[in-house]
């Protein structure tokens, strides 16, 4: 679809933006009366016209609705322009064109006030040389671990497309793009149209670019945004030049450009790998990311795989909007990044930072997610504005610091199952050492990468995955230790028990053992532990495992003296989960959760011999597709 075929955003999502006013309804507002039928709107038409400075001018008509849905035929308006030095308008709504330009026309009737744009064009033809350049930047909001600052930074709009578009029939008859620092310079021809013309930034980097990002209203219109500069006289010459500066500010269409943004620098980290990425994406350049944004929007924050879409709450749920949150910007571009390089099972849904029994698949995707976030923001700051709610915010750097108004992470952000804990493990490979922390890995976002594109296609997504696969292609680089210390920190073990060939007696009534489901080789899963225990015949004895953590499944066995089976226990709740995922209508996963409450096992017996006998422990056959392949838990035996 060519530019000048194109949607622009209209009044549905920017009420306040007024340069596109040609393309669209007219926008209304309505607001209370004392009256016992209130309005519901106030229209005036034709919502867009266009005249002839000093010799035309258009008759405009106002209408109210009541909330019956009745016209109010007794209405009076008073008519206003917010600019009459272009165009005025007299106590009837009759409007006169001045000079080249646009003003808004306004009625107002009691408490309610409807507009409609009026385009001025010259008398005389435009330019036949016309050069238009300048510099196009928008407003950043700064924010830190509090939320936003107040502060407001300017940031220049880069390889985005940018128009010069003739008033006279708003045809476009220059098109060209930004550069890296915002500007741009544009040459057209305006001779074969009335003198009058503006230039119009799209919310689209250029299709030529490496990094491909468009913002759209939503994906029913599917129009873009655009920020049009003040028109511009070009009739006095044949050739006409002419500098124009743009500032896209917060209250207009900026959260459109800081996405674009945002999502450039995150297609860049991904190109700057110069990693080959499978077919048909052989230089790892990330396709066009369609990305749909509206104001007032109550469509949350999220990518959309089926439709391969982002969406980005607009400010539907209590005015919470996250077009300026740029880590949870950058997070759903890496959920997209995964879709087209490698692979994702997260189930999806709804999740909770401060979960450390997250579906494993889950967690793994969601931490993945705020990692590639902090690589590209090159901070480890989670950060979530929420208007008028709690700030969700987190230095995933600080692992003794806390959750904004929370625990410290120490406490929660641990396992393989919390997604907080899987994006502090990737961020310690690559951030060298920092804040006093036990690892000294200093790798870099390439490696990481690497890792995701070399997952195996037999296994399950999921931090194991990934880090025995890591793990194994950095081995002969002698990380060894440092991988470890930095999973320790997070409570994950992803290793051998130490006694593995020769597992420690278990004491009746003792000390608990902890053990994990690991063992050495090219493959860890698989593995059987073969604990020893002594009991005496006639007494009963009860067996459990406990403590599960980071997606444990247990199953557990009793070997007599002579290795003859006595029991088994998958659950102890005597629950199974043959076929759980994500309910469609609630979005809330019917998978367990990766704790011992359910999947747990315990053995109640009594001996019917004096004897040395054996407990095996075992990752369940069973085990629900949430849970891991691997995990830790801790085992005891007592005896009432």
């Amino acid at each position: 679809m060519s530019f000048d075929e194109a949607k622009i955003a209209g009044c549905r999502s920017l009420v306040s933006f007024v340069m596109t006013a040609f393309l669209l309804s007219a926008c209304s507002s309505g607001g209370g009366s004392s009256d016992p039928t209130p309005s519901v709107g106030l229209s005036v038409t034709p919502g867009s016209s266009t005249v002839v400075a000093g010799q035309s001018g258009v008759q405009l008509s106002a209408t109210l609705v009541l909330s019956s849905g009745a016209v109010d035929d007794t209405a009076t308006f008073t008519w206003a322009s917010d600019d009459s030095s272009i165009v005025s308008v007299d106590a009837n709504g009759f409007a006169t064109g001045l000079r080249v330009g646009m003003a808004r026309i306004s009625a107002t009737s009691g408490t309610s006030t409807g507009s409609a744009s009026v385009w001025v064009m010259s008398p005389n033809p435009g330019a036949q040389n016309l050069t238009l350049m300048g510099t196009a930047r928008y407003e950043d909001r700064e924010y830190d671990l509090n939320g936003f600052t107040g502060e407001i930074r300017s940031k220049a709009i880069r390889n985005t497309v940018i128009e010069v578009v003739a008033i006279d029939g708003f045809q476009v008859i220059g098109t060209g793009a930004t550069d890296a620092s915002g500007k741009f310079n544009l040459t057209a021809d305006n001779s074969k149209n009335q003198g009058g013309v503006y230039l119009r930034v799209i919310s689209r980097t250029d299709p030529s670019h490496t990094e491909k990002i468009e913002v759209r209203n939503n994906s029913t219109e599917a129009a873009f945004f655009a920020f049009a500069s003040p028109a511009l006289d070009d009739s006095a010459s044949e050739a006409f030049s002419a500098t124009q500066d743009l500032l896209v500010t917060t209250d207009e269409i900026g959260g459109a450009f800081n996405i674009i943004d945002v999502m450039s620098d995150a297609s860049a980290l991904v190109q700057a790998t110069g990693l080959s990425c499978p077919e048909p994406y052989p230089t790892c350049v990330p396709p066009l990311a369609k990305v749909y944004w509206e104001p007032g929007s109550l469509e949350g924050t999220f990518y959309d795989s089926g439709a391969d879409a982002i969406s980005v709450l607009g400010g539907g749920f209590g005015g919470d909007t996250d077009e300026y949150d740029d880590v949870i910007l950058a997070h759903e571009y890496a959920h997209f990044i995964l879709s087209k390089f490698s692979r994702d099972d997260s189930p999806g849904g709804q999740h909770d930072l401060f979960d450390n029994t997250q579906d494993i698949r889950l967690s793994w995707s969601e931490g993945w997610a705020s990692f590639f976030a902090f690589a590209v923001l090159k901070s480890p700051l989670y950060i979530d504005t929420v208007q008028g709610g709690t700030l969700i915010s987190l230095n995933n750097e600080d692992y003794s610091g806390a959750f904004k108004s929370g625990p410290p992470l120490s406490a929660l952000a641990i396992y393989t199952t919390s997604e907080v804990a899987v994006s502090g493990v990737l961020w310690d490979v690559i951030d060298g050492i920092n804040g006093g922390e036990a690892e000294e890995l200093d790798l870099s976002f390439k490696e990481v990468f690497q890792t995701i594109l070399d997952f195996p296609t037999n296994k399950p997504t999921s931090l194991e995955t990934f880090w025995t696969t890591f793990e194994s292609a950095t081995s002969t680089e002698s990380f060894a230790d440092d991988l470890q210390n930095i999973l320790r920190e997070r409570k994950i073990s992803l290793f051998a028990d130490s006694g593995e060939a020769a597992e420690s007696e278990l004491v009746v009534n003792g000390a608990r053992q902890t053990h994990t489901l690991y063992q050495n080789g090219a493959d860890p899963a698989g593995d059987l532990d073969a604990i020893p225990f002594s009991a005496i015949s006639g007494t009963t004895y009860i067996l459990r495992t406990f403590n599960l953590n980071s997606g444990a499944d247990t199953f557990l066995s009793i070997l007599g003296p002579s290795s003859e089976p006595i029991a088994t226990n998958d659950n102890a709740s005597g629950l199974t989960y043959p076929s759980c995922g994500v309910n469609p209508l609630t979005g809330l996963s019917t998978c367990p959760a990766n704790n011992t409450s359910n999947l747990a096992s315990t053995l109640t017996f009594t001996a019917q011999q004096t004897g040395p006998f054996t407990a095996e422990v075992r990752r369940s056959e069973a085990a629900p597709p949430s849970a891991g392949l691997l995990g830790a838990y801790e085992i005891e035996l007592t005896s009432p």
